[in-house]
Protein backbone atom coordinates (compact mmCIF):
# COMPACT_ATOMS: atom_id res chain seq x y z
CA UNK A 1 0.00 0.00 0.00
CA UNK A 2 1.77 3.47 -0.96
CA UNK A 3 1.11 5.72 2.01
CA UNK A 4 0.36 9.34 1.94
CA UNK A 5 4.31 9.42 3.08
CA UNK A 6 5.72 8.40 0.37
CA UNK A 7 3.53 10.90 -1.58
CA UNK A 8 5.38 13.53 0.55
CA UNK A 9 8.65 12.13 -0.26
CA UNK A 10 8.20 12.16 -4.08
CA UNK A 11 6.74 15.76 -3.69
CA UNK A 12 9.97 16.76 -1.48
CA UNK A 13 12.23 15.75 -3.95
CA UNK A 14 10.49 17.33 -6.81
CA UNK A 15 10.00 20.32 -5.27
CA UNK A 16 14.21 20.59 -4.36
CA UNK A 17 14.65 19.59 -8.09
CA UNK A 18 13.05 22.33 -9.02
CA UNK A 19 14.15 24.81 -6.87
CA UNK A 20 17.30 23.55 -8.17
CA UNK A 21 16.71 23.94 -11.49
CA UNK A 22 14.99 27.54 -10.83
CA UNK A 23 18.45 28.67 -9.59
CA UNK A 24 20.41 27.38 -11.82
CA UNK A 25 18.30 29.44 -14.33
CA UNK A 26 18.36 32.71 -11.79
CA UNK A 27 22.13 32.58 -11.18
CA UNK A 28 23.72 34.01 -13.89
CA UNK A 29 20.72 37.32 -14.16
CA UNK A 30 21.98 40.06 -12.58
CA UNK A 31 20.11 41.90 -9.71
CA UNK A 32 19.57 40.45 -6.45
CA UNK A 33 16.59 38.91 -5.77
CA UNK A 34 13.45 40.91 -5.41
CA UNK A 35 12.04 41.17 -1.88
CA UNK A 36 8.48 39.78 -2.02
CA UNK A 37 5.50 41.60 0.36
CA UNK A 38 2.38 41.70 1.16
CA UNK A 39 0.57 43.81 -1.58
CA UNK A 40 -2.09 45.64 0.10
CA UNK A 41 0.49 46.60 3.02
CA UNK A 42 2.86 47.92 -0.05
CA UNK A 43 0.57 49.75 -1.47
CA UNK A 44 -1.09 51.55 1.71
CA UNK A 45 2.64 52.32 2.53
CA UNK A 46 3.27 54.13 -0.92
CA UNK A 47 0.51 56.41 -0.41
CA UNK A 48 2.26 57.78 2.24
CA UNK A 49 5.18 58.95 -0.44
CA UNK A 50 2.92 59.25 -3.44
CA UNK A 51 0.02 61.46 -4.52
CA UNK A 52 -1.35 58.85 -7.28
CA UNK A 53 -0.34 55.29 -7.17
CA UNK A 54 -0.65 53.64 -10.58
CA UNK A 55 -2.25 50.15 -10.30
CA UNK A 56 -2.07 48.48 -13.88
CA UNK A 57 -4.79 45.95 -14.56
CA UNK A 58 -3.19 43.20 -15.87
CA UNK A 59 -4.80 41.47 -18.85
CA UNK A 60 -8.31 43.29 -18.60
CA UNK A 61 -11.49 41.55 -17.13
CA UNK A 62 -9.57 39.12 -15.62
CA UNK A 63 -10.61 37.90 -12.09
CA UNK A 64 -7.89 37.74 -9.83
CA UNK A 65 -6.64 41.41 -10.18
CA UNK A 66 -10.73 42.73 -9.58
CA UNK A 67 -11.38 40.70 -6.35
CA UNK A 68 -7.51 42.50 -5.31
CA UNK A 69 -8.60 45.78 -5.93
CA UNK A 70 -12.12 45.41 -3.82
CA UNK A 71 -9.99 43.54 -0.69
CA UNK A 72 -7.53 47.19 -1.33
CA UNK A 73 -10.67 49.41 -0.79
CA UNK A 74 -12.31 47.69 1.93
CA UNK A 75 -9.39 47.84 3.97
CA UNK A 76 -10.16 50.15 6.66
CA UNK A 77 -6.74 51.72 5.91
CA UNK A 78 -7.47 52.94 2.24
CA UNK A 79 -10.47 55.22 3.25
CA UNK A 80 -8.02 56.98 5.53
CA UNK A 81 -5.37 58.07 3.34
CA UNK A 82 -6.83 58.08 -0.60
CA UNK A 83 -9.68 59.96 -1.31
CA UNK A 84 -9.95 59.32 -4.98
CA UNK A 85 -10.09 56.26 -7.51
CA UNK A 86 -9.34 57.08 -11.17
CA UNK A 87 -10.58 54.56 -13.51
CA UNK A 88 -9.79 53.74 -17.52
CA UNK A 89 -13.12 51.77 -17.18
CA UNK A 90 -15.51 54.82 -17.17
CA UNK A 91 -16.63 57.98 -19.13
CA UNK A 92 -16.00 61.86 -17.88
CA UNK A 93 -19.44 62.72 -20.01
CA UNK A 94 -20.91 60.78 -17.09
CA UNK A 95 -19.05 61.68 -14.23
CA UNK A 96 -22.37 63.75 -12.53
CA UNK A 97 -24.00 60.57 -12.76
CA UNK A 98 -21.07 58.49 -11.06
CA UNK A 99 -20.65 60.67 -8.41
CA UNK A 100 -24.61 60.78 -7.29
CA UNK A 101 -24.28 56.75 -7.87
CA UNK A 102 -21.65 56.25 -5.77
CA UNK A 103 -22.88 58.53 -3.09
CA UNK A 104 -25.80 56.69 -2.42
CA UNK A 105 -28.17 58.38 -4.24
CA UNK A 106 -31.39 57.28 -6.10
CA UNK A 107 -30.12 56.87 -9.73
CA UNK A 108 -32.15 54.72 -12.42
CA UNK A 109 -29.50 52.17 -13.32
CA UNK A 110 -30.07 52.83 -17.10
CA UNK A 111 -28.28 55.88 -16.39
CA UNK A 112 -25.46 54.24 -14.42
CA UNK A 113 -24.77 51.49 -17.27
CA UNK A 114 -23.94 54.89 -20.08
CA UNK A 115 -20.64 55.55 -17.45
CA UNK A 116 -19.15 52.66 -18.98
CA UNK A 117 -21.10 51.50 -22.16
CA UNK A 118 -20.50 55.25 -23.42
CA UNK A 119 -16.65 54.96 -23.42
CA UNK A 120 -13.77 54.89 -26.38
CA UNK A 121 -13.90 51.09 -26.25
CA UNK A 122 -16.57 49.26 -27.03
CA UNK A 123 -17.51 45.92 -25.49
CA UNK A 124 -14.90 45.23 -23.09
CA UNK A 125 -16.19 47.18 -19.97
CA UNK A 126 -19.21 45.08 -20.75
CA UNK A 127 -18.04 42.12 -18.87
CA UNK A 128 -19.60 42.39 -15.26
CA UNK A 129 -16.18 42.67 -12.99
CA UNK A 130 -16.71 46.48 -13.65
CA UNK A 131 -20.31 46.73 -13.10
CA UNK A 132 -19.38 44.73 -9.71
CA UNK A 133 -16.43 47.13 -9.17
CA UNK A 134 -18.68 50.67 -8.86
CA UNK A 135 -21.46 48.47 -7.19
CA UNK A 136 -19.00 47.97 -4.64
CA UNK A 137 -17.60 51.26 -3.75
CA UNK A 138 -20.93 52.42 -3.74
CA UNK A 139 -22.11 49.68 -1.11
CA UNK A 140 -18.87 51.03 0.64
CA UNK A 141 -19.28 54.25 0.99
CA UNK A 142 -22.57 53.52 2.93
CA UNK A 143 -20.71 52.17 5.48
CA UNK A 144 -18.05 55.12 5.59
CA UNK A 145 -18.64 58.52 7.44
CA UNK A 146 -18.85 60.98 5.18
CA UNK A 147 -15.39 62.51 5.16
CA UNK A 148 -13.80 59.26 4.02
CA UNK A 149 -15.94 58.13 1.29
CA UNK A 150 -14.35 57.24 -1.62
CA UNK A 151 -15.19 59.31 -5.08
CA UNK A 152 -14.64 57.62 -8.18
CA UNK A 153 -13.35 59.79 -11.39
CA UNK A 154 -13.84 58.39 -14.72
CA UNK A 155 -11.03 58.87 -16.64
CA UNK A 156 -12.24 58.02 -20.55
CA UNK A 157 -12.53 61.01 -22.90
CA UNK A 158 -16.47 62.09 -23.96
CA UNK A 159 -16.99 60.61 -26.89
CA UNK A 160 -20.58 60.80 -28.77
CA UNK A 161 -20.44 57.55 -30.96
CA UNK A 162 -23.90 58.90 -32.65
CA UNK A 163 -21.30 61.59 -34.79
CA UNK A 164 -18.76 58.90 -35.67
CA UNK A 165 -20.19 56.54 -38.97
CA UNK A 166 -17.00 55.53 -40.58
CA UNK A 167 -13.26 54.30 -39.58
CA UNK A 168 -11.85 57.43 -41.31
CA UNK A 169 -14.00 59.29 -38.51
CA UNK A 170 -12.75 57.35 -36.06
CA UNK A 171 -9.19 57.89 -36.47
CA UNK A 172 -9.72 61.77 -37.26
CA UNK A 173 -11.45 62.08 -33.73
CA UNK A 174 -8.29 60.60 -31.64
CA UNK A 175 -5.80 62.22 -34.36
CA UNK A 176 -7.83 65.73 -33.75
CA UNK A 177 -7.80 65.88 -30.42
CA UNK A 178 -3.98 64.79 -29.82
CA UNK A 179 -3.23 67.46 -26.41
CA UNK A 180 -0.17 69.46 -26.71
CA UNK A 181 1.70 69.83 -23.60
CA UNK A 182 5.20 71.43 -22.91
CA UNK A 183 6.92 67.92 -23.60
CA UNK A 184 4.85 66.78 -26.69
CA UNK A 185 2.05 65.67 -28.10
CA UNK A 186 -0.15 63.37 -25.74
CA UNK A 187 -3.24 60.85 -27.04
CA UNK A 188 -6.68 62.10 -25.95
CA UNK A 189 -7.19 58.61 -23.32
CA UNK A 190 -4.38 59.58 -21.54
CA UNK A 191 -4.75 62.92 -21.97
CA UNK A 192 -8.20 63.24 -20.15
CA UNK A 193 -7.08 61.13 -17.66
CA UNK A 194 -4.29 63.17 -16.57
CA UNK A 195 -6.65 66.45 -16.86
CA UNK A 196 -9.05 64.51 -14.39
CA UNK A 197 -5.96 63.94 -12.17
CA UNK A 198 -4.76 67.41 -11.66
CA UNK A 199 -7.96 68.93 -11.71
CA UNK A 200 -10.04 66.87 -8.89
CA UNK A 201 -6.94 65.42 -7.27
CA UNK A 202 -3.24 67.16 -7.34
CA UNK A 203 -4.90 70.70 -7.15
CA UNK A 204 -6.64 69.39 -3.81
CA UNK A 205 -3.75 67.89 -2.59
CA UNK A 206 -5.59 64.58 -2.73
CA UNK A 207 -4.52 61.27 -3.21
CA UNK A 208 -5.86 58.81 -5.83
CA UNK A 209 -5.21 55.14 -6.84
CA UNK A 210 -5.99 55.07 -10.73
CA UNK A 211 -6.67 51.50 -12.22
CA UNK A 212 -6.06 51.67 -16.42
CA UNK A 213 -3.83 48.87 -18.31
CA UNK A 214 -0.54 48.65 -17.57
CA UNK A 215 0.44 50.51 -20.78
CA UNK A 216 -0.88 53.85 -19.66
CA UNK A 217 1.96 53.99 -16.85
CA UNK A 218 4.59 52.88 -18.54
CA UNK A 219 8.18 54.67 -17.67
CA UNK A 220 9.55 55.35 -20.88
CA UNK A 221 8.54 57.77 -23.41
CA UNK A 222 8.28 55.60 -26.68
CA UNK A 223 6.29 54.95 -29.72
CA UNK A 224 4.18 52.12 -30.55
CA UNK A 225 4.45 51.63 -34.32
CA UNK A 226 2.79 53.02 -37.20
CA UNK A 227 -1.66 54.22 -37.19
CA UNK A 228 -3.46 56.19 -35.29
CA UNK A 229 -2.14 54.75 -32.44
CA UNK A 230 1.41 55.79 -33.17
CA UNK A 231 1.73 57.90 -30.07
CA UNK A 232 0.16 55.64 -27.69
CA UNK A 233 2.92 55.30 -25.02
CA UNK A 234 4.17 58.88 -26.28
CA UNK A 235 3.54 61.41 -23.38
CA UNK A 236 1.11 58.40 -21.65
CA UNK A 237 -0.32 58.81 -17.93
CA UNK A 238 2.82 58.46 -16.37
CA UNK A 239 4.70 59.88 -18.73
CA UNK A 240 2.30 63.17 -18.50
CA UNK A 241 1.92 62.92 -14.36
CA UNK A 242 5.95 62.81 -13.94
CA UNK A 243 6.79 65.25 -16.61
CA UNK A 244 4.49 67.89 -14.76
CA UNK A 245 5.28 66.64 -10.99
CA UNK A 246 8.01 64.39 -10.78
CA UNK A 247 7.79 61.57 -8.19
CA UNK A 248 4.65 61.96 -7.80
CA UNK A 249 3.22 58.45 -9.16
CA UNK A 250 4.57 54.97 -8.68
CA UNK A 251 3.73 52.57 -11.61
CA UNK A 252 2.78 48.72 -10.36
CA UNK A 253 2.31 46.18 -13.53
CA UNK A 254 0.61 42.79 -12.53
CA UNK A 255 1.42 39.57 -14.19
CA UNK A 256 -1.39 38.18 -15.14
CA UNK A 257 0.54 35.45 -17.19
CA UNK A 258 3.88 37.15 -19.31
CA UNK A 259 5.64 33.45 -19.21
CA UNK A 260 8.69 35.04 -20.12
CA UNK A 261 8.61 36.23 -16.29
CA UNK A 262 7.69 32.88 -14.67
CA UNK A 263 10.84 30.85 -17.00
CA UNK A 264 13.19 33.84 -16.19
CA UNK A 265 12.92 34.09 -12.79
CA UNK A 266 10.68 30.97 -11.51
CA UNK A 267 11.50 31.82 -8.16
CA UNK A 268 7.96 34.01 -8.53
CA UNK A 269 5.80 30.81 -8.51
CA UNK A 270 6.89 30.13 -5.04
CA UNK A 271 5.55 33.73 -3.55
CA UNK A 272 2.28 34.44 -2.38
CA UNK A 273 -0.42 35.35 -3.55
CA UNK A 274 -1.16 39.12 -3.63
CA UNK A 275 2.63 40.01 -3.17
CA UNK A 276 4.49 43.14 -4.60
CA UNK A 277 8.05 43.40 -4.85
CA UNK A 278 10.27 46.11 -5.93
CA UNK A 279 11.60 45.77 -9.56
CA UNK A 280 14.93 48.15 -9.59
CA UNK A 281 18.32 46.37 -9.85
CA UNK A 282 16.46 42.99 -9.31
CA UNK A 283 16.39 39.33 -11.04
CA UNK A 284 13.25 40.13 -12.60
CA UNK A 285 13.74 43.97 -13.25
CA UNK A 286 16.54 42.85 -15.56
CA UNK A 287 14.46 40.86 -17.72
CA UNK A 288 14.90 42.40 -20.86
CA UNK A 289 11.18 43.80 -22.14
CA UNK A 290 11.54 44.73 -25.96
CA UNK A 291 14.69 46.99 -26.14
CA UNK A 292 14.79 47.73 -22.78
CA UNK A 293 14.11 45.70 -19.13
CA UNK A 294 11.59 45.45 -16.98
CA UNK A 295 12.55 47.94 -14.65
CA UNK A 296 12.59 50.23 -17.34
CA UNK A 297 9.02 50.16 -17.65
CA UNK A 298 6.92 50.20 -14.12
CA UNK A 299 8.57 50.42 -10.73
CA UNK A 300 7.40 47.28 -9.41
CA UNK A 301 5.37 43.87 -9.91
CA UNK A 302 2.11 42.65 -8.63
CA UNK A 303 1.48 38.82 -8.50
CA UNK A 304 -1.40 36.98 -8.03
CA UNK A 305 -0.86 33.86 -9.23
CA UNK A 306 0.61 31.88 -12.17
CA UNK A 307 -0.71 32.83 -15.72
CA UNK A 308 -2.09 29.08 -15.86
CA UNK A 309 -4.59 30.11 -13.19
CA UNK A 310 -6.08 33.52 -14.02
CA UNK A 311 -9.25 33.88 -14.89
CA UNK A 312 -11.87 36.14 -16.74
CA UNK A 313 -14.80 37.68 -16.22
CA UNK A 314 -17.32 36.72 -19.31
CA UNK A 315 -19.78 38.72 -20.90
CA UNK A 316 -23.57 37.80 -19.97
CA UNK A 317 -26.74 38.01 -21.99
CA UNK A 318 -27.71 41.94 -21.15
CA UNK A 319 -26.02 43.17 -23.72
CA UNK A 320 -27.05 41.04 -26.60
CA UNK A 321 -31.23 41.23 -25.24
CA UNK A 322 -32.04 44.38 -26.71
CA UNK A 323 -31.62 43.92 -30.44
CA UNK A 324 -30.99 47.80 -31.36
CA UNK A 325 -28.11 47.77 -28.77
CA UNK A 326 -26.57 44.62 -30.09
CA UNK A 327 -26.43 46.04 -33.86
CA UNK A 328 -24.89 49.29 -31.72
CA UNK A 329 -22.03 46.91 -30.02
CA UNK A 330 -21.78 45.33 -33.87
CA UNK A 331 -21.35 48.65 -35.40
CA UNK A 332 -19.05 50.43 -32.30
CA UNK A 333 -16.72 47.06 -32.81
CA UNK A 334 -16.20 47.17 -36.45
CA UNK A 335 -15.40 50.52 -36.44
CA UNK A 336 -12.80 49.85 -33.70
CA UNK A 337 -10.97 46.55 -34.48
CA UNK A 338 -13.53 44.21 -35.21
CA UNK A 339 -11.99 41.86 -32.03
CA UNK A 340 -15.77 41.20 -30.91
CA UNK A 341 -17.51 40.23 -33.96
CA UNK A 342 -17.66 36.54 -33.22
CA UNK A 343 -18.10 36.62 -29.84
CA UNK A 344 -20.98 38.72 -29.55
CA UNK A 345 -22.68 37.36 -32.64
CA UNK A 346 -22.32 33.37 -30.80
CA UNK A 347 -23.08 35.13 -27.47
CA UNK A 348 -26.37 36.46 -29.01
CA UNK A 349 -26.75 32.78 -30.81
CA UNK A 350 -27.03 31.50 -27.41
CA UNK A 351 -29.23 33.86 -26.46
CA UNK A 352 -31.65 33.39 -28.72
CA UNK A 353 -31.67 29.32 -28.58
CA UNK A 354 -31.84 29.52 -24.82
CA UNK A 355 -34.88 32.27 -24.97
CA UNK A 356 -36.86 29.73 -27.25
CA UNK A 357 -36.19 26.87 -25.14
CA UNK A 358 -38.22 28.07 -22.04
CA UNK A 359 -41.23 29.19 -23.85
Amino acid sequence: MITKHFFSIIFFCCLIGSVSRAQQITDSVPGTDPVPQDAIEFILDAFDSYTVVALGEGNHTNWQAATFRLQLIRDPRFSQKVQNIIVEFGTSRYQDVMDRYIAGGLVPFDSVRMCWQETTQPVIWEAPVYEEFFRAVRYLNQSLPDENQLRVLLGDPPIDWSEINTREELENWYNNRMITRPWGLSNVRDGNAYDVLVREVISNEEKALAIFGDQHFAKPDIEMGPGFFADYLRGNLFVQLENSYPGSTLAITTHTGAQKIEDSYPQILTWNKASIALLKNTKIGSIPWGPLKLEDFWDAILWLGPGSTISYSRLGYEIVKDDSYYSELLRRDKLWVGQYQNTLTRLREKYLEEAKSTK
